[in-house]
């Protein structure tokens, strides 16, 4: 891929949908490229009689060897042809009127310019138009699998060049229709009205012209956006509901599991039961096992006919669970206060004890200073 030196425009390479029942391209083709271009032509002077025309134009896509060099076109020294026109008209003829040579060089361009969104656009049509058919609206089965090609590469790459392209020639309508009702009146003479020269409405004509089918090209371009990505929509849509599907009969054949799994429980639980000797009494026999797996296999049953009951015991023991332990949480307080209650107790004692000693103390040694006196 060539790039463009200067890092104006941009280029990217070709990217082809994977559509099942049709060929892609080999991988060992040269690949294709889409390059960003620009053309401007423009006619500076003083006067009508001294004037300059430019023709700006990228070729660095085209490689060293092109047909907008002006060599190109002035190698032939009996048949030099004007490079702006593309070599359409000859260079030996000149024109003397800056105006008609303008228009001239334009309305030249501008079928070069429709050309190239031609093949650009239908480059890109070709490409989605057996995928849009791959996948009618009216198909109602649509694979998982087909999801899967929304994260391809090549299927962004698609929604965003169909956008960039409409953009574009939005671009080069708007320019054209700007230049129409604004620097085209220099090319009408200010008392009639009309055109200068009346030969020049053939150039503008061939531009409105090349215009007119931009504007085509824009409305198919902008339809076929719209189906692509209507197409993306109900692709997503029925994949995904194909999905939910399938995630509907896997949780169907779950639950039929899991109630056949359940349906074993009760047989499951007598055997273990009985096959305790120790714990049961002697003289179990047979018919004692049936009829203790028939009871289990009635409850089974009628648990799985009403979940509403299993609802409900799961509540009773949730409330006994709460009620338990609110009770256990009373008692805790209450050996807690008592405790609390007990230690205050002791603590008065201990201090009447303390201060009853003091007291003794205080007497017995007021005694004996009384009687050392006596």
């Amino acid at each position: 891929m060539i790039q463009d030196p200067r890092k104006v425009r941009r280029s990217e390479e070709v990217m082809y949908l994977p559509i099942q029942g049709h060929a892609s391209p080999p991988s060992d083709d040269i690949p294709e490229y889409i390059y960003e271009s620009q053309i401007s032509v423009m006619v500076s002077g003083i006067d009508d009689w001294v004037w300059t025309a430019y023709c700006f134009v990228d070729v660095y896509f085209k490689g060293n060897i092109h047909t907008e060099k002006v060599e190109h076109y002035s190698s032939d020294a009996i048949n030099r042809m004007d490079p702006h026109s593309c070599g359409k008209y000859a260079a030996d003829r000149p024109v003397w009127d800056p105006r008609k040579y303008f228009l001239r060089a334009l309305s030249a361009r501008m079928e070069q310019v429709r050309e190239e969104w031609e093949n650009s656009v239908s480059l890109l049509m070709f490409q989605i138009d057996p995928y849009i058919h791959s996948f009618p609206p009216s198909r109602t089965k649509t694979k998982t699998g087909d999801l899967k090609i929304t994260t391809k590469e090549a299927f962004r790459w698609t929604i965003i060049t169909l956008r960039k392209f409409a953009n574009l020639l939005a671009k080069i309508i708007i320019a054209w229709e700007r230049f129409d009702k604004g620097e085209m009146q220099y090319f009408y003479s200010p008392q009639s009205g009309e055109l200068a020269d009346s030969r020049w409405g053939t150039y503008i004509s061939s531009i409105d012209k090349d215009v007119n089918h931009l504007r085509d090209l824009l409305g198919s371009l902008k339809d076929q956006t719209k189906l692509f990505e209507d197409m993306t929509t109900n692709l997503v849509m029925h994949a995904q509901y194909a999905e939910t599907c399938i995630a509907s009969q896997q949780s169907k054949s779950i639950q039929a599991l899991t109630n056949i799994s359940i349906l074993f429980l009760p047989a499951t639980l007598a055997a273990t039961l009985f096959s305790m000797q120790p714990i049961l009494p002697s003289g179990v026999k047979m018919k004692d096992f049936l009829y203790f797996f028939f009871l289990l296999f009635i409850i089974t049953i009628l648990l799985l006919t009403n979940p509403s009951y299993i609802n409900t015991f799961v509540q009773s023991l949730r409330n006994g669970q709460n009620w338990l332990w609110a009770r256990l949480s009373r008692l805790l307080d209450r050996g807690l206060k008592r405790h609390a209650g007990e230690d205050e107790d002791s603590g008065d004692e201990d201090e009447d004890g303390v201060e009853l000693l003091n007291l003794n103390e205080r007497n017995r040694r007021t005694g004996w200073r009384d009687g050392g006196d006596v």
